[in-house]
């Protein structure tokens, strides 16, 4: 059951309820700004705290000190776009991963931290943190599905809740791009007890590799997965290569990777490294 409301003409407002054979959750993982409380010294912040979800220009950054808590496309886009009008640009990462910690090459005012190196926080004057939280406060499963430290679950391949499976589905849970192709196998899909075993199994794996709860959904390979089952063809290495390769690039450049290089340089280069 799916209840509306509705836009325009003469019921404009009106609450509609209509019966569906399926629902598709489509609205994604960066939504609902996700603020993190459990940062050493946060307490003892001073100055201004913001989500990039807020932010819209560099001006209220000139001349100030930033540190940004995240490192994604939204911590690139940002901390270039107030390198060159903010006093000192500091990006921070849990992620253990991520190379060249330390000051930037390019831009002289900018730093990158590992998380768990001490940060004196108190001497920043602006916080802006760059991480989503899931939230469906439209959806009602009765317990079914569930959000546990920003893990959505119980769901098989991060799509199909096992008891609603035929019913309800999600796409944009995981940090990479599922598309239709999710409903190719659908008629195919495991039992319900397969299902949960498969999803509990997976639990599990990740909670003995010590890996946290919240990480559940940042996962690599399922697109390989994904096009076996619904029969297309696996995504080229090269083309994999072309994303690293951009962030790479991104990392290291003064601007935006928009307005740098061409695509036909990216895509030559990135071929030729994995041919």
């Amino acid at each position: 059951m799916v209840k509306y409301k509705t836009i325009g003409g003469e019921d404009e407002g009106s609450e509609v309820d209509e019966t569906f054979d399926a629902v598709v959750v489509c609205s994604g993982h960066c939504t609902e700004p996700r603020i993190a409380n459990d940062i050493p010294g946060i307490d003892l912040w001073p100055g201004r705290q913001i989500h990039s979800h807020n932010y819209h220009i560099h001006g209220p950054y000139q001349n100030q000190v930033v540190v940004l808590i995240g490192f994604s496309a939204s911590a690139f886009d940002i901390s270039r776009d107030i390198a060159g009008f903010a006093k000192e640009v500091h990006i921070t990462t849990r992620s253990e991963k991520v190379e060249g910690f330390g000051k930037n090459p390019v831009y002289d005012s900018m730093w990158l931290h590992p998380m768990k190196e001490p940060m004196k926080m108190v001497e920043y004057h602006f916080e802006m943190k760059v991480r989503y939280k899931y939230h469906f406060p439209f959806l009602h499963t009765g317990g079914v599905v569930n959000v546990d430290d920003n893990c959505v679950g119980p769901l098989y391949k991060h799509v199909f809740p096992p008891t609603l499976a035929l019913g309800l589905s999600f796409i944009g849970i995981p940090s990479f791009k599922v598309d239709s192709r999710c409903f190719i196998w659908l008629h195919s899909l495991p039992s319900e007890e397969n299902m949960m075993e498969d999803t509990e199994a997976l639990s599990s794996e990740l909670e003995a590799k010590g890996v946290p709860r919240h990480h559940t959904h940042n996962i690599h390979g399922f697109e390989d997965w994904l096009a076996a089952q619904s029969g297309s063809p696996a995504i080229e290495e090269w083309r994999k290569g072309m994303l690293f390769r951009m962030i790479s690039r991104v990392l290291n450049l003064p601007g935006t990777y928009r307005d740098v290089f061409d695509d036909e340089d990216l895509v030559t280069q990135a071929y030729e490294d994995f041919m």
